[in-house]
């Protein structure tokens, strides 16, 4: 498991930084192949989909594959386990427009608020500062 960890780690490095040049470049479905990829690879070769002492419980997998199968019939996304992984969370791409039926979708199945939207700030991470 530790040898699949690493390649994990190693080949993150690459995609990370083929998600930043293709962000850099604005090319949307580009960075959205990436987050796939890195998805794809922290599900096989992390391993973080699912806590080792309860690999009977595996609602990750099932918002993934639900989501995935989402995103093709929206036409564009991109999801992956997120978040510290070990059954935490997933990460979803939408369009705007795609939101609201996604969240109509994915809520009656895991529960009442259990879709959260995020908006990404334009300065993107920043160190604030309180002034005494």
């Amino acid at each position: 498991r530790a040898a699949l960890r690493l390649f994990h780690f190693l080949k993150e490095n690459e995609r990370v930084t083929k998600q930043i040049k293709a962000l850099k470049r604005k090319k949307i479905d580009e960075f959205l192949k990436y987050v796939s990829l890195s998805g794809d690879s922290s599900n096989k070769w992390l391993q973080n989909s699912y806590a080792i002492n309860n690999f009977n419980e595996q609602g990750i997998n099932i918002a993934l594959a639900l989501t995935e199968d989402f995103i093709e019939g929206a036409g564009n996304g991109a999801c992956r386990v997120h978040g510290g992984g070990f059954a935490g969370t997933i990460l979803v791409f939408l369009p705007q427009h795609a939101v609201p039926a996604y969240k109509n979708f994915i809520e009656p199945i895991f529960g009442k608020n259990s879709v959260k939207k995020l908006r990404i700030r334009k300065i993107g991470t920043a160190h604030l500062q309180k002034n005494d």
